[in-house]
């Protein structure tokens, strides 16, 4: 239950903090970002206290999926600065592939 609601839960808690964080360095520029921005940070909005707490208790569950998350951003790291279109094309598919299946309704 803890590995599961660490990858669920928290990590994308963990990571839309990230984003607000370094997209929103400079607050005003925020305004010209759209949905994606807005959706993306809608999760950093929560209560610091709280979510502190949360990632504290559970910091043994969260190490894992967050290695993986930096892991992850280091491949895509890579390809973009090799300039490794068809990399990155594949890196954006599997997105895209799991979360098309995570939206599709359970049958």
């Amino acid at each position: 239950h803890d590995a599961l609601v660490a990858r669920i839960s928290h990590l994308p808690h963990i990571i839309s903090a990230s984003g607000a964080r370094v997209s929103l360095q400079v607050p005003a520029e925020g305004r010209f970002g759209g949905g994606g921005l807005r959706d993306t940070t809608r999760v950093a909005g929560g209560n610091p206290e709280m979510w502190a707490e949360i990632l504290i208790e559970n910091r043994t569950a969260i190490t894992a999926p967050l290695r993986e998350t930096i892991e992850d951003l280091r491949e895509i790291l890579a390809s973009l600065e090799n300039g490794e279109q068809e990399s990155v094309r594949q890196w954006l598919m599997t997105a895209k592939q799991r979360r098309d299946l995570y939206q599709s309704p359970i049958t």
